[in-house]
């Protein structure tokens, strides 16, 4: 159905993920920060948006990897090095953002990764309060890089208390 729908916007002359991916990806060739040192797991089922992020976080300075299910997210988030931050999607088929989260929550090796939950379903935040963090799609680049920033710094600020 995604294909279909994909199919009709282009035929309309509308904007597509694969359209939103090369913009991401022009983007990222003005975003280049210095390396942060800090790795980030994208996860969209949208392949053409996991890439488009994934270039743009690229520029900024992050290690990033991408996942398009929740089954590929749990397999990465049962190795070494942990990510210091998931960018999770909310829908997708078989695990949801919802399922997800709470496996990773009830992982004690997982528990404390930072999660930053990215909607375009009108959800409860409420259902969502082991997350981070929540954004709803389509959201700016500079809200994304801040919210990762602040998410971060937090986790970093609980590191060292610990």
């Amino acid at each position: 159905m995604k294909t279909e729908i994909e199919a009709a916007l282009h035929r309309a002359g509308l904007p597509t993920n694969q359209d939103l991916r090369e913009l991401m990806e022009e983007l990222a060739q003005l975003e280049r920060e210095d390396v942060k040192r800090k790795r980030l797991l994208v996860v969209d089922d949208e392949e053409n948006v996991a890439q488009g992020l994934k270039a743009v976080l690229d520029a900024r300075g992050y290690d990033v990897e991408v996942a398009f299910d929740g089954r590929q997210v749990l397999d990465r988030m049962s190795r070494d090095p942990l990510p210091d931050l998931v960018l999770l999607d909310y829908s997708m088929p078989e695990l949801d953002g919802e399922e997800v989260l709470r496996e990773i929550r009830g992982d004690v090796r997982c528990a404390r990764v930072p999660v930053l939950v990215a909607t375009a379903s009108s959800i409860d935040p409420a259902r969502m309060g082991r997350a981070s963090g929540l954004l709803r799609k389509p959201y700016p680049r500079q809200l994304l890089f801040a919210m990762i920033g602040r998410i971060l710094d937090a986790a970093a600020e609980r590191g060292a208390g610990a």
